[in-house]
């Protein structure tokens, strides 16, 4: 490989020796970044190989507004504190039938996130429940000789970006 500077040293090109100290020296120093900066990448002692939430003590519902997230996760290090971001995706679908035949649909979305700590208790247990706002308006189907169904689907996830834990808590639809 040939590395060409804009100001001409000696013969224009640096000698391939140089370049590999070069290389060395920039290989040193992004090595001596990643282990300097490794303990700043998330607590340790919040990491927990059996983390994990509890789907039967996790759950979520939607009002139109707000969705109320309640979530319960076991295996953290006991006494630490973890961060866990919670993401809640509202959709309404809107389907005008005539018929049996759709005469044409349309969909809405909205999605909010919150990354907050969150601290374990003794046995390294969590148990949380947070709030978002998310609004997502009923899509307006006029003036068509057909029947409207609407559709409202929430879908949860959560995860601890310490321990890397997940959990989806899928949306059960409701057609109103």
């Amino acid at each position: 490989m040939t590395c060409t500077f804009a100001k001409a040293r000696r013969g224009g090109e640096r000698p391939a020796s140089r370049l590999r100290s070069a290389g060395r020296a920039a290989g040193l120093a992004a090595a001596l970044t990643v282990v300097l900066a490794a303990p700043l990448a998330g607590a340790p002692e919040a990491r927990a190989a059996d983390a994990r939430f509890v789907p039967e003590a996790s759950s979520a519902t939607w009002d139109g507004t707000i969705v109320t997230v309640a979530f319960t996760e076991v295996g953290v290090e006991p006494l630490s504190t973890t961060t866990v971001a919670v993401s809640a995706t509202a959709t309404i679908e809107a389907v005008c039938r005539q018929d049996d035949v759709v005469v044409v649909s349309t969909r809405s979305s909205a999605t909010s996130t919150n990354v907050s700590d969150y601290p374990a208790d003794v046995s390294g247990t969590v148990t949380a429940t947070r709030e978002l706002g998310v609004t997502v308006r009923v899509p307006t189907l006029t003036g068509l000789p057909c029947s409207t169904e609407v559709t409202r689907t929430l879908v949860v996830t959560l995860h601890d970006l310490r321990t890397e834990a997940v959990l989806v808590i899928p949306g059960q639809p409701v057609t109103a």
